[in-house]
């Protein structure tokens, strides 16, 4: 059983939603026969009232779907939390806050290639997920820009504070500082270097044991199944600037010194250098007007092809706790 095909504001216009009735049968049904396939179509499906209520349930649904799920978020640049071995919670980033359209973990090497969201409580405003798929986005952002960056890499910057050495802004300030012991999920330094030589990361260390960490990888992937072009990376929600941080976001980095130098993170061209305040403006735009979204309600379970399609996250306010499975 597919599910029962229905409209849910702009999300259902570009990619499929459909109404699960809360049937776990249907759902597991679902994603052995049919999802694979219509993720490969369409770049993200969105299944209302799953019925799921716990984090087991989740897991075994989820191995219908991808035969391996990602056990940690080495390298994550946001605070998450481990519900269970293989279920986080989505960014932790203050609410206050919007996140950009991105790829997940396009910034190294081994970023998944599906990731879910599953919705266990709803915020009472905002908190949407936006979606857009990357051809939508290409088609935004036009052929002159597209043929000016087609080879380029994107250069990721990322520095991780100590918590030891840093205790207070790591504790008060999780969404800008995210401590090398959280993001590695080790004490040790070596084993830091360990990991970041098995995802080909050059790193440094600082006097004050901050954590430098640079990856070069492609604007474009090939998507495997067709061969085709994908545009995929995080050069836009990495770059220190207004428009990459968004206006709040910048401010509040700036109020604690930041510059591009020294920013927590930080993306720019590797041919073509810094991205301008034209490039920002125009990945902005693209990203507007290629994105859909829909209101989480509880039970919702959406699936993304992370080659294929950007995800975001809205502000919000009161509770949200939306549940993220990851995997190949």
């Amino acid at each position: 059983m597919k599910g029962v095909p229905m409209q849910d504001n702009s999300f259902a216009e570009r990619f499929p939603v459909h109404a699960m009735r809360g049937d776990a049968t249907a759902v597991r049904e679902y994603l052995r026969t049919t999802a694979r396939a219509e993720l490969l179509e369409h770049g993200a499906v969105l299944l209302r009232d799953t019925g799921l209520t716990e984090t087991g349930e989740l897991e075994s649904m989820s191995r219908e779907l991808m035969s391996t799920l990602y056990e940690a978020y080495t390298g994550g640049v946001v605070p998450r939390s481990n519900h269970s071995r293989y279920v986080f919670s989505s960014t932790e980033l203050n609410g206050l806050f919007n996140l950009k359209l991105h790829n997940e973990m396009a910034y190294q090497r081994n970023y998944p290639r599906y990731i879910t969201f599953f919705c266990e409580t709803p915020s009472r405003w905002g908190g949407q997920t936006p979606i857009a798929h990357e051809s939508d986005i290409q088609r935004e952002l036009g052929g002159e820009f597209g043929a000016r960056i087609a080879g380029d890499n994107v250069v990721y910057t990322r520095r991780y504070l100590s918590r030891d050495r840093h205790p207070s802004r790591v504790r008060r300030f999780p969404s800008m500082f995210v401590s090398w012991q959280d993001s590695f999920g080790t004490e040790d330094r070596a084993e830091v270097e360990t990991k970041c030589a098995e995802l080909e990361l050059k790193f440094e260390w600082s006097a004050e044991e901050t954590l430098e960490v640079r990856s070069v990888l492609p604007v474009f992937r090939t998507l495997p199944e067709t061969g085709r072009e994908v545009f995929f990376n995080q050069v836009l929600t990495q770059n220190f600037s207004r428009g990459g941080l968004g206006t709040a976001g910048y401010a509040a980095h700036r109020l604690f010194g930041f510059s591009t130098a020294s920013a927590p993170r930080h993306s720019a061209f590797e041919r073509e250098g810094e991205l301008t305040s034209a490039d920002v403006a125009t990945l902005n735009r693209a990203y507007t007007r290629a994105e859909v979204s829909f209101r989480w309600r509880r039970g919702d379970w959406m699936l993304v092809d992370n080659l294929q399609a950007m995800h975001a996250r809205r502000r919000f306010l009161g509770e949200r706790s939306i549940w993220v499975v990851m995997g190949e």
